[in-house]
């Protein structure tokens, strides 16, 4: 009565009494009568928290005093028998028991079973209660009843959307993250200090309760990081984890896992296949893959096909570390590897794309299929992108013979500079001296400013090529014994050679970059031999030819020499269109610009170019086969590295009229008139490089001609206005662009091929369609067709827009062309006269592209003064 009538001031300093008196006694029945009294006092329902857990806290102060190991063993009794009765009181009795074990020693690390022993280690104490009382199952049915009734409670008074299941009491006094947290660590605890396994039924028991029948996400977010802990820590019993993982875990929705869900799968089925010798563990969180055929693989793609995107994309980059990847035994098995993922991945692809094309009815049910199955085929694709990209990535040559699409065309061209401090002399035995091969070296008047070389590059050139280049140029400008150490910066960063393979804009380098090469006495560093000049990256690449048939390897390569590979994702890419779905369409894209161009495709190239039928394969009737015929035959006309095969290519080109070919596909409303705007953007992308490319050769080739041929000084002075013109277009910084025209136009000369272009004419209607282009592009509007009024594209001149590259490049590359086509075009005055062309000069030089607006300021100075202006002999140019 006096307990109940008491304040709660006047409680805690009983309590407090009372732990006093048990910690002091030395009679064991007075610290049993303390020990009682507290335990009855914590256990009463109407006890508030605060001093419940001071009564527990009471109770451990006085257990903890030492030679008290049979109250101890009395209490962890107790604290069972709540847990097996499923009381209120489980959650603080198991904290309770668990600060109890706690108070007995830990086994030394030099301890083995049998050593002699005074007192009983931790383990040995909690091993005992397991073998009698079966601590561990107990534990798993109170947390499986305990969350029947939690399952009950809700059906009968569903939890508010407002308020948090974490948050929810049960019992009145316990939220449910803590009786769940409470019971998962104390049995965690069991497993760790008693050194036991969790058994298969336990496991099955917490994996049904938690995650299959969970009553909120909570609880299968709970158990999936129980399950993920528990397996790192090796606590389930090894002789059940096979079965545990294909009986319940791959049985498991994929649309049920999260990103703890999915860390949970991870762990199990590194675990599964390392015990089965499938995977090797190399080290920490790398596995190298000793098997085709893995445990677990079809569950992997159901979660990449099915699951949430966020937990689709992780699962994917788990497929892309494993598979790409193989240990020493099976690379030499890599042509069976890739075939199986990408045979299994293409007939997937085309199992769905047969299931959007029979199903043609508009039915809410069909709809939302079709969108299922796109959805799939988006991701399987995605899943290949990453797997050839990984390999690419490792590939042991920098240079290849057949390098992906994307990086076989010449790229953007610019200037680099390469700053070297004047502080990395110091141990250098020579000054620099100016060198040759395109190179200036710019020097200063006073010896101790820096040095600076300028190397001309393009942004599809790889790092490699770049750090060869400027080092080979070091080594023949530079008498340097012994050979420095060389390290390139970009800033601070220093550009490492794992980065070798990318290409400069894929490392973020261009002209703005602040280049820095950094020079040491190798005598002096403690550097690795393979930074020095005698072990440069061009002589630790391996030959092309002599990595030929490893490149044959290449997942990449694999889908390129399919039969029908890029047929199929050229009819992906065109369904996607239909059905309005861009993730897919930009996929399929992707993966065509990953893998090298198609060799079918390259050869009727050069069969239409023979058969001077290079119009048919431009005008066909599937816009994205168009638009990849036009960048593999980009990729051939400027290819980022000349072969052979793109050599043959340009001769052919130049016999069928190529250029003639460019100006058709320039002003004809069949291009690409069932497109989409991305598509007919990108295609027009490449179709005006290629226009711009050929408008200059035929412009060297006029020159050339009136120079060597002509003795009229008005033609001379027009032909010299014409190589100003030139070499102003496109901008100063394309060097390598023009380097690329002249050569070519060499060719042409000698080989007798340059008839057709030196009769080439310019047609004012072209001009107009270069203008428009360079003029709805430089907006940044992807609205504009060729019917959109005048007054909509310079309306669009002032709306907010997103900076779209495409569109960019076209307004870019419309400009340098339509500079370029002024010169030949004898009616290029009357294009004046017209209403287009003020409205395009003043909405140009205000577009908000910077470099639209740089580059608008050029040509437009190049037509007004030096065509217009100047004298024009368009019977000779």
């Amino acid at each position: 009565e006096s307990w109940r009538s008491a304040n709660v001031r006047e409680r805690t300093l009983l309590l407090d009494l009372i732990r006093r008196l048990g910690v002091d006694a030395n009679e064991s029945a007075l610290i049993e009568k303390t020990l009682s009294l507290l335990w009855d006092l914590a256990r009463e329902t109407d006890m508030p928290l605060e001093q419940m857990e001071q009564a527990l806290n009471s109770m451990f102060k006085i257990l903890e005093v030492p030679r008290r190991n049979s109250f101890r063993q009395t209490y962890v009794k107790k604290c069972i028998d709540e847990l097996r009765n499923n009381s209120n009181f489980v959650v603080p009795a198991l904290k309770h028991m668990q600060r109890i074990f706690i108070l007995a020693p830990e086994a030394p690390h030099n301890y083995h079973v049998g050593a002699q022993q005074r007192s009983m280690y931790r383990h040995d104490i909690i091993s005992d209660i397991q073998s009698h009382e079966q601590l561990c199952r107990m534990l798993t049915q109170n947390l499986t009843a305990y969350m029947e009734k939690l399952r009950e409670a809700q059906t009968v008074h569903p939890l508010p959307s407002s308020v948090d299941p974490g948050d929810f009491m049960l019992d009145g006094r316990t939220a449910h993250r803590e009786q769940l947290r409470a019971r998962l660590e104390f049995l965690q605890f069991v497993l760790r200090e008693g050194r036991l396994w969790l058994m298969m039924e336990q496991a099955i028991d917490l994996w049904d309760s938690l995650v299959v029948n969970a009553v909120f996400p909570y609880d299968r977010n709970t158990g999936f990081n129980m399950f993920a802990s528990m397996q790192r820590n090796d606590d389930v019993d090894p002789d059940s984890l096979v079965q545990f993982f294909e009986t319940k875990v791959l049985h498991l929705e994929p649309q049920l896992l999260n990103d703890a869900g999915l860390e949970c799968f991870e762990s199990f089925f590194k675990a599964v296949n390392t015990k089965e010798n499938r995977l090797i563990s190399v080290r920490a969180e790398q596995y190298f893959l000793n098997s085709t055929d893995l445990k677990g693989q079809d569950y992997l793609w159901q979660i990449i096909l099915s699951a949430s995107e966020e937990v689709s994309n992780k699962a994917i980059e788990l497929f892309r570390d494993i598979y790409s990847t193989p240990a020493a035994d099976i690379s030499g098995h890599l042509n069976e590897l890739n075939a199986r993922i990408i045979e299994e991945s293409i007939e997937r692809l085309k199992h769905m794309y047969d299931a959007i094309v029979v199903e043609s009815v508009d039915s809410p049910a069909v709809i939302d299929q079709h969108r299922i199955c796109a959805t799939k085929m988006t991701r399987t694709i995605k899943a290949l992108c990453a797997y050839v990209r990984a390999y690419d990535d490792e590939f042991l040559s920098v240079e290849r013979k057949r390098c992906p699409l994307h990086r076989a065309s010449l790229g953007r061209c610019f200037r680099l500079r390469v700053r070297i401090p004047v502080n990395s002399f110091s141990n250098a035995s020579h000054r620099p001296i100016v060198g040759p091969l395109n190179q200036s070296v710019v020097s200063s008047p006073l010896a101790v400013q820096d040095e600076t070389v300028e190397v001309l590059v393009h942004s599809h050139q790889s790092l490699d090529r770049l750090r060869r280049e400027v080092l080979l140029r070091w080594q023949m400008t530079v008498n340097v014994a012994p050979p420095p150490k060389l390290d390139l910066f970009d800033g601070s960063r220093l550009l490492d050679a794992s980065d070798d393979r990318k290409t400069l804009v894929e490392c973020g380098i261009s002209e703005m970059s602040n280049m820095v090469l950094k020079l040491s006495n190798a005598a002096t560093t403690t550097s690795s031999p393979d930074s020095s000049i005698e072990s440069t990256p061009a002589d630790r690449s391996p030959n092309n030819e002599l990595n030929a048939p490893l490149e044959q390897l290449l997942p990449g390569v694999a889908i390129a020499n399919l039969p029908d590979g890029t047929d199929f994702l050229f009819k992906v890419a065109d369904l996607a269109t239909r059905l309005n779905r861009t993730d897919l369409r930009d996929n399929a894209h992707f993966l065509l610009q990953l893998i090298p161009a198609d060799q079918k495709v390259v050869n009727e190239l050069r069969l239409a170019a023979e058969r001077q039928a290079l119009s048919s394969l431009f005008f066909a009737e599937s816009p994205t086969k168009v638009l990849y015929f036009l960048e593999v035959a980009h990729s051939l006309l400027m290819p980022a590295q000349a072969t052979q095969e793109c050599n043959e290519f340009q001769e052919l080109f130049y016999r069928a009229n190529g250029l003639r070919t460019c100006l058709e596909m320039l002003s004809s409303e069949a291009f690409m008139a069932g497109a989409d705007v991305h598509t007919r953007n990108l295609a027009n992308q490449s179709m005006l490089r290629m226009l711009k490319f050929n408008l200059a050769v035929a412009g060297h080739l006029n020159v050339d001609h009136v120079l060597r041929t002509t003795a009229d000084e008005g033609e001379r002075i027009a032909a010299s206005i014409y190589r100003g013109i030139l070499e102003a277009v496109p901008g100063y910084h394309e060097h390598l662009f023009r380097q690329l025209c002249e050569q070519m136009a060499v060719r042409l000369r000698d080989g007798g091929l340059s008839g057709e272009l030196l009769q080439f004419k310019a047609k004012r209607t072209e001009l107009e369609k270069l203008l428009r282009l360079a003029w709805t592009a430089g907006s940044g509007s992807t609205e504009h067709t060729a019917d959109t009024p005048l007054d909509a594209i310079s309306a669009s001149y002032d709306q907010q827009w997103l900076r779209d590259t495409t569109l960019e490049q076209i307004s870019l590359s419309a400009m340098d062309a339509l500079t370029l086509g002024f010169v030949s075009c004898a009616e290029a005055n009357e294009l004046f006269a017209q209403e287009m062309w003020p409205r395009f000069v003043i909405d140009i030089l205000f577009s908000k592209m910077l470099s639209v607006r740089n580059q608008a300021v050029e040509s437009i100075y190049v037509i007004l003064s030096k065509i217009c202006v100047g004298p024009r002999k368009t019977g000779a140019l």
